[in-house]
């Protein structure tokens, strides 16, 4: 399909960007932008591309609605070369095309997407898989056609080769088994199933050390897909593990590895049926995707690595029944990601049990406050400060859960105000170098980090006004991001100007847990569930007002 651009061109002196020479013009010596050949441009065809020339004065700006793109020279040297290459793709699932234009100006370069409303027509024939994509036949999907799926083979003769039999189930060290390695220790064999026990909270995705279990399934595969498989719990359905996927591809000579998908199961089960892959047991078979974007291009197989992790803990043990792989499936990564939120923090926001009630982290009520169904993976712990999390190993479990788009909650500040050795900080020091760990980690990871201040104890001036107690902690914060450039939703203020708003000791009680929990006690630093839902819904609205969650 073939169609015409519309270029439309203007002349204006802007003095913000980068300019493709170091000169300074004025106004009068500005030039025009003139286009070298016509003034439309015929768009390519799918997949391709065609340059199109011009000359312009030098610096410049570009922007783009429709179907016409906009160029604007501003102050630099007349004469450079302001060259535009227009490429064409289209989206199988909308049926919309989608033009690229990349735009060179000297050592200047940008990129700018434009977006063809109207829809296209397709190739008929979008089951067949790329030509482009590796044929290995070491590959789990070698073989299969688009579409089609192939169970792994859980058997007593293909393990027993290894020596794992009935009465020797333990995987010592990794095995393959029809093209599937069983990655131990941690591993055992039980006939129908392969239980996986060992997971640890310290663990990396950095290649090449992307296996960050120590109980793990790879295999490789040649083209995108999903896997499916039935999980049953080892003991007990309170320990609920999140799943992961990550890959190993192999691009233009360089490897990289990445957690491309992730799930924690809504329902969950300790029943081990024989036979679990029927309607009684639909609702607790797990599927993971391996998603096109994430494989595009290889040069090679890649290695997928199917595991999972409690955050709580080391020990959780799941049984694993023979999982398919089927080539194509694509599941929710046809559409935009939901994004999960992660928050690293102290007794503020964690997760409590039944046994500490009425005490409740506001992180506990955060997805209720975004309107409910938002996957929220809370790492808090109470008494924890900046330090005491990253040397406990706890920052790095966090970090490796990232997964690009997701946002990261960081709340500090009430413990770095120890002076024990463990946790103390100083706050323009220590506590801004550990805080900025944590943003330029969560950013390498495709992440958003938001800064979150500590917020008010329930504490009172002789005037009626609430104390500010955490002394330097929140201004530190507030520094840093801004020179960081990093959200932060100002929790200390937000409470202030609500127990002030309150007016009084006895308004502000029922929000907070003093002697509710322990009549010998008087605790005014943690919210009971009325509070922290309060609390929940100040950190929501900033989330929004800065524009950080968009659902």
């Amino acid at each position: 399909m073939r169609r015409l651009l519309f270029l439309f061109f203007s002349v204006a002196l802007l003095t913000a960007g980068s300019s493709c020479e170091q000169h300074k013009t004025t106004a009068e010596e500005a030039g025009k932008v003139v286009l070298d050949n016509s003034d439309d441009i015929v768009f390519p065809e799918i997949g391709g591309s065609s340059p199109v020339t011009f000359s312009a004065t030098g610096d410049w700006t570009a922007s783009v609605n429709a179907e016409w793109l906009q160029v604007e020279p501003s102050a630099g040297k007349a004469g450079a070369a302001l060259s535009v290459t227009v490429s064409a793709s289209a989206n199988k699932t909308t049926g919309k095309l989608t033009a690229q234009l990349s735009i060179v100006c000297g050592n200047d370069e940008k990129t700018v997407n434009v977006i063809l409303s109207e829809p296209i027509e397709l190739p008929q024939d979008p089951v067949n898989p790329p030509a482009t994509w590796p044929s290995d036949k070491s590959a789990f999907d070698y073989g299969l056609d688009f579409g089609a799926s192939r169970k792994a083979k859980i058997g007593s003769d293909e393990f027993a080769e290894y020596g794992v039999t009935s009465s020797a189930r333990d995987i010592k060290s990794p095995i393959v088994v029809d093209s599937v390695t069983y990655g131990g220790p941690g591993l055992a064999y039980y006939d129908n199933r392969v239980a996986a026990s060992k997971v640890n909270t310290q663990w990396r995705t950095e290649y090449p050390d992307v296996v960050p279990a120590q109980s793990y399934f790879s295999f490789k595969i040649n083209r995108p897909g999903g896997i499916s498989f039935f999980q049953s719990l080892g003991s007990g359905t309170d320990r609920i593990p999140t799943y992961y996927l990550a890959v190993i591809t192999t691009k233009a000579g360089k490897s990289t590895a990445q957690i491309v998908d992730e799930l924690t199961p809504t329902k969950v089960t300790d029943i081990r049926p024989a036979n679990p892959y029927n309607g009684d047991y639909n609702d607790y078979i797990v599927t993971l995707y391996v998603p096109e974007s994430a494989i595009e291009g290889i040069s090679a197989a890649a290695t997928v690595y199917l595991f999972h992790r409690w955050t709580a803990g080391n020990t959780c043990l799941v049984n694993y029944y023979p999982f398919t792989w089927t080539v194509g499936a694509q599941g929710g990564q046809t559409g935009e990601r939901v994004p999960k939120i992660l928050i690293a923090g102290d007794s503020g926001c964690c997760v409590y049990g039944a046994e500490s009630r009425p005490q409740t982290g506001w992180g506990e009520c955060l997805s209720d406050a975004l309107g409910g169904g938002v996957q929220i993976s809370n790492h808090a712990i109470g008494g924890e400060s900046t330090k005491s999390f990253i040397d406990e190993g706890r920052w790095a479990g966090l970090r490796a859960g990232i997964v690009a788009g997701d946002i990261v909650l960081i709340h500090f500040g009430a413990n770095d105000e120890k002076s024990d050795e463990a946790h103390a900080t100083d706050p323009y020091t220590t506590y801004q170098a550990n805080l900025k760990t944590m943003i330029d980690d969560t950013r390498a990871k495709g992440g958003v980090p938001v800064l979150v201040t500590s917020m008010c104890r329930l504490y009172y001036h002789s005037n009626g006004n609430p104390m500010r107690t955490h002394g330097d902690y929140p201004a530190a914060m507030k520094a840093l991001g801004v020179s960081t450039n990093t959200p932060v939703i100002d929790l200390e203020e937000l409470t202030y100007q609500w127990l002030k708003g309150l007016g009084s000791l006895e308004a502000a009680t029922p929000y907070f847990v003093r002697d509710k929990r322990d009549s010998a006690k008087d605790d005014r630093s943690h919210l009971t569930g009325e509070g922290a839902a309060i609390v929940a819904g100040m950190v929501a609205k900033g989330l929004k007002d800065l524009g950080v969650w968009k659902q």
